[in-house]
C-alpha cells in the first residue's frame, strides 16, 4: 500500500466536555487542523494515490462541519439551551455522537472514508485522521481493518 497526507485547516471552533471535572466543561475554543492519510494498493495513470487537486469535496465538508461553529454532543444536558441559540441565530451547530479530539478523528475516519471510497471507485481510502487540537495536541484515528481494503 501506498499512501500520502494532506493538511486540511485551521477551523476555529468552539467545543465542551460537559461530564469534565475541570475547565473542559466550558464552551471554549482551539484552531483546529485535520491531516487526512490516504492510502491505494494501485496509484492512478498520473502516478498519485490521490490527485490532492481534487479533493475539494472534502474541504467543503469540514468548512460546514468546523469553520466558526459549535460543535456539542449530542447527549449535552444542555442540548436544549443550545439548540435555542442555534434557532435564535446566535450559533451554528454541530451535533456529534463525540466531541473528543479523539471522537472527532473516528467521526471523519469513517465519513471521509464513505466518501472516498465513492469518488475513487474504491480505489483509494482514508487511512487515518490526525485531529489537532491545538499545535502540540493531537489524536490519531485509523480504519477498524484493512481487510476492507480494495484492491
Amino acid at each position: 500500500m501506498i499512501t500520502c497526507t494532506k493538511k486540511f485547516g485551521e477551523y476555529p471552533f468552539a467545543h465542551r466536555q460537559p461530564l469534565h471535572d475541570g475547565m473542559c466543561k466550558l464552551v471554549h475554543g482551539h484552531n483546529w487542523t485535520f491531516e487526512v492519510e490516504f492510502g491505494a494498493a494501485v496509484r492512478d495513470v498520473n502516478g498519485f494515490v490521490v490527485d490532492f487537486g481534487k479533493l475539494k469535496f472534502i474541504r467543503a465538508l469540514l468548512e460546514d462541519w468546523f469553520d466558526h461553529t459549535l460543535v456539542l454532543s449530542k447527549a449535552d444536558p444542555e442540548a436544549l439551551f443550545f439548540d435555542e441559540m442555534e434557532r435564535k441565530g446566535l450559533a451554528k451547530i454541530t451535533w456529534v455522537d463525540d466531541v473528543s479530539c479523539e471522537g472527532l478523528g473516528k467521526m471523519l475516519v469513517e465519513a471521509l472514508n464513505e466518501s472516498l471510497k465513492e469518488a475513487t471507485d474504491g480505489r483509494v481510502q482514508v487511512i487515518r485522521v490526525r485531529v489537532y487540537e491545538e499545535e502540540k495536541d493531537w489524536s490519531d484515528a485509523f480504519i477498524s481493518t484493512e481487510a476492507d481494503f480494495v484492491e
